[in-house]
């Protein structure tokens, strides 16, 4: 595995941006619809931002929100505040 210092290689590049094009195609499905697709998404969408994949949103919010409400969108109250102005209490 390489050091955080490392350069990356072309596959390590090119994976990271097919990850970030495919990530806003399916936010953008996902939004609003009342589906499981949107807590999946939001749990990988964690798990990449921990491995240090920044996305670019144009609201600020990598997040896809559940058409059924905060209950089925896996996020926490920070999150889903995040970039929509949204007060989470």
């Amino acid at each position: 595995m390489p050091t955080k210092d490392a350069m990356p290689t072309p596959r390590e590049l090119l994976l990271e941006r097919a990850v970030k094009e495919l990530h806003w195609m399916a936010r953008r499905y996902a939004d609003g619809r009342k589906t499981y697709v949107t807590s999946s998404l939001n749990y990988l969408t964690r798990d990449l931002l921990a491995a240090g994949v920044e996305f670019e949103q144009p609201d600020g919010a990598p997040w896809a929100r559940d058409g059924n409400g905060r209950a089925y969108d896996r996020l926490t109250d920070e999150e889903a505040a995040l970039g929509r102005g949204v007060d989470p209490t």
